[in-house]
């Protein structure tokens, strides 16, 4: 073997100990950059599992005081409903078929606005602010508006929600004028309807105790007294 040839193998050799040499130094330097790199990885997703644990947190941390909020205001409700229903009972009014009889008898759309009323109480209409079906029930104006509409004693285009400006819908009148299925409305924001029998003078709508019959003067204010325009005897 001659000189020149020794020297390209020992070129070769060479070079070839510094291949393995370059690719040992990419490994030794991909190496940290790959563990790098995946620590930064997990640490961003335990971050992001962090921030959704805290999220879920406050979710649920919202949600509980909504919770206690609506236990709190369901029990203020029921206080309320409890005086409410105290309140009532003293004041209430035994209207039977009987009274329908006697008003009917003088005053037929009258009497049937009476009955119709009577009819809704059967069936167990709740009070609810706001409200505007029989599904939902019906506050106290706007129970009102819904058995005025029964007997087109209102206009088609009057809507459910303008019930608290009924007031000024009806001619206001005094208390020496009321007649039979007027309305009296009370500063408490109850509308009632007016009826007198022989035995006594009562009013009768929505109340949050339900549909009920009462003394004229059972607690709230009077404001107004509105003269509703029955057609017929």
């Amino acid at each position: 073997m001659d000189r020149e040839t020794k020297w390209e193998r020992a070129i070769e050799k060479a070079e070839e100990r510094e291949r393995r040499v370059r690719r040992r130094a990419v490994a030794l330097w991909i190496i940290p950059v790959v563990l790098v790199v995946g620590l930064i990885w997990l640490t961003i997703a335990k971050m992001r599992d962090a921030k959704d644990i805290v999220t879920e947190v406050r979710h649920e941390w919202a949600h509980a005081q909504q919770t206690v909020d609506s236990l709190l205001a369901q029990q203020k409700e029921l206080a309320q409903l409890l005086e409410e229903s105290a309140h009532v009972a003293r004041y209430a009014v035994e209207v039977d078929s009987a009274t329908v009889r006697e008003i009917a008898t003088a005053h037929r759309i009258q009497g049937k606005v009476l009955s119709a009323i009577l009819d809704l109480r059967k069936r167990d209409l709740r009070w609810k602010l706001g409200g505007k079906t029989e599904e939902d029930g019906f506050d106290s104006s706007g129970f009102a508006v819904y058995v005025l509409r029964m007997f087109e004693l209102l206009p088609g285009e009057y809507r459910m929600s303008d019930s608290r400006r009924l007031r000024e819908y009806f001619a206001k009148i005094d208390r020496t004028e009321l007649g039979q299925g007027d309305l009296i409305f009370y500063s408490s924001g109850y509308t009632m309807f007016y009826f007198r029998s022989d035995r006594k003078e009562f009013c009768i709508g929505m109340t949050p105790v339900g549909i009920v019959a009462l003394d004229v003067d059972f607690g709230p204010e009077i404001v107004e007294f509105g003269r509703v325009p029955y057609r017929g005897p």
